[in-house]
């Protein structure tokens, strides 16, 4: 697989207040290399992802700069993506992003 484009992956930090609430900032974590497809829809899919229509699939061979488990987001064209799913099959790891913003 030819892992040609670049995304950033960021992650959002919460800090308390002082007043019971918090303030969110958004860290970028590092750069990795990715190869991007459109999400296909599979019947069995249709639940388990809340928008396939604004998903789209990241393969990287890349170490991710966050643990799996976290939640983190997904710089790519000026787009934001936040994590839906994450697969690791070894050779590579498939990352399900939907659209967030923008």
């Amino acid at each position: 697989m030819d892992y040609r484009d670049k995304c950033t992956i960021i992650t959002e930090v919460r800090k308390p207040d002082g007043m019971g609430g918090f303030i969110t900032t958004r860290n970028e974590a590092g750069t990795i290399k990715v190869k991007v497809a459109p999400y296909r829809v599979a019947n069995g899919e249709m639940i388990t992802i809340p928008n396939p229509i604004a998903s789209v699939k990241f393969f990287t061979n890349s170490k991710l700069p966050v643990d799996d488990e976290e939640l983190f987001f997904i710089r790519y064209n000026n787009k934001l993506y936040k994590k839906v799913a994450l697969t690791d099959y070894g050779k590579c790891t498939l990352i399900i992003g939907e659209r967030y913003e923008n």
